[in-house]
């Protein structure tokens, strides 16, 4: 429960807030990091709302959720804000930034796996989180400065 609870809104939306502010005072590339988390985010409340998927009733939730499922908002937004602070260090503090691969990287699987545990997602829910969080994320960073 702790590990879902990790990557729940009211924790990852300060936390990203607070990397996006850090970036702009330190002169960061904190557009891409906003565009890329951010993007992430909206991309997964739309993906629901256009799939309007239901949570599986195969047991009881261990944890009661009662929005749309597809995809998995908790992998979306915890990947999303590894690969962004990855990106937002890699150029500055490379070191940093493997770490940031090291540590983040099983969390956000973990926080996959749970969301299975407690019976709140079907697999192909968490799949589909990490897939559009590489993807969209990748697509915003690794796109040429133009600056």
């Amino acid at each position: 429960m702790a590990l879902t609870q990790s990557a729940s809104a009211k924790v990852i939306g300060p936390l990203a807030l607070v990397l996006a502010v850090g970036g702009y005072l330190w002169r960061w590339p904190w557009p891409r990091f906003v565009l890329g988390f951010g993007g992430a985010v909206l991309l997964t409340q739309a993906g629901k709302l256009a799939f309007a998927r239901e949570r599986p009733h195969l047991f009881p939730q261990l944890t009661p959720e009662h929005d749309f499922i597809f995809p998995s908002g908790h992998s979306v937004a915890s990947l999303a804000l590894v690969l962004g602070l990855y990106f937002l260090l890699r150029r500055r503090f490379p070191d940093k930034a493997v770490w940031v691969l090291v540590l983040g990287l099983p969390w956000a699987f973990l926080v996959g796996i749970s969301r299975l545990y407690l019976q709140v997602h079907y697999a192909s829910d968490v799949l589909a989180g990490w897939a559009l969080a590489t993807f969209w994320t990748l697509l915003v960073w690794l796109q040429p400065n133009k600056s």
